[in-house]
């Protein structure tokens, strides 16, 4: 394939994958008022956290919950290969997802749950 063609395929990929980051920011944003007591706030990343595979932030009464959003099982695959030191957790989102939210509240919960977890067990 022609190197031209290759970094546009590569440019078209990156800006899906920032309209979809926007586009969960947007939703959790939104629905602000359905919030479990938990679930304190939430941002998109600083570049410094995106460098580290890091697009969402959600604030919990356990601390920071980090999430990584793919548009694609192919990019959630090669995020899986690479190995992390934070606990990230991976949302994959299509365009034709119509419950962002809930998606981002279950990986929350599970994330929260394992620092629970954790800290139950004193391995925190």
């Amino acid at each position: 394939m022609d190197r031209r063609v290759r970094k546009i395929i590569g440019q078209l990929g990156h800006e899906r994958g920032r309209i979809n980051e926007n586009r969960v920011w947007q939703v959790v944003n939104d629905c602000r008022s359905l919030w479990p007591e938990w679930f304190q706030g939430a941002w998109l990343s600083s570049k410094t956290d995106d460098g580290r595979g890091i697009d969402l932030v959600v604030m919990s009464d356990v601390g920071k919950l980090y999430f990584q959003i793919k548009s694609s099982e192919a990019g959630r695959k090669k995020f899986e290969r690479q190995r992390r030191h934070l606990p990230i957790e991976l949302i994959v989102v299509k365009n034709t997802d119509t419950d962002l939210y809930q998606k981002v509240l279950a990986a929350a919960g599970r994330l929260r749950d394992r620092f629970l977890a954790k800290r139950n067990r004193g391995t925190l």
